[in-house]
């Protein structure tokens, strides 16, 4: 449901997205190979791997489960000095949206505002960090954080969110 809707206002700002209803299906693999994986240059996909998925989109597959597999399938790559970088910048990802939307308890305004901010704070996101793009959030207290805890530090820390649903990796 998350990754429809994801998809869905992604194709109503196609010049910032790439997203595009008219795009093919090689074409749609390619952009998540793309904008999800951090695939680009030399460790862009070949054609067999993007036929790969094609396949599975002619078979049946809906794009937003193709979205999902696809993800389920980098993170299985997480002890690979080859690839095992994907599933770093997929845990910067969402260690960026746990930030900005449960920690700061930000949002935009607009879709459009939303769409163009997310594309370049996520652009910003590297496997080995996500600092510069936490940098890109406009907000003065950088120690401002929606989990509380006792003034002396004992006691048990209340969460305004459950950490156990938005654990980096769980789907």
């Amino acid at each position: 449901q998350i990754s429809a809707n994801f998809y869905l206002v992604a194709k109503q700002y196609p010049d910032v997205t790439g997203y595009d209803s008219k795009m093919d299906d090689e074409a749609f693999v390619r952009l998540i190979y793309k904008n999800v994986l951090g695939r680009v240059g030399n460790t862009a996909p070949p054609d067999a791997d993007v036929d790969y998925w094609v396949r599975d989109l002619r078979s049946g597959f809906t794009k937003e489960k193709l979205v999902a597999v696809m993800l389920a399938a980098a993170r299985e790559y997480a002890d690979s000095k080859e690839w095992g970088w994907m599933t770093s910048l997929l845990n910067n990802k969402v260690a960026l949206g746990k930030y900005f939307a449960l920690e700061q308890g930000l949002t935009y305004l607009s879709y459009e505002d939303s769409i163009r901010n997310t594309v370049a704070l996520t652009a910003a996101v590297t496997p080995t960090d996500f600092i510069k793009a936490k940098n890109l959030v406009a907000v003065r207290d950088r120690e401002f954080n929606l989990q509380t805890s006792s003034s002396s530090g004992v006691g048990r820390m209340i969460d305004c969110y459950n950490p156990a649903l938005y654990a980096v990796g769980n789907t």
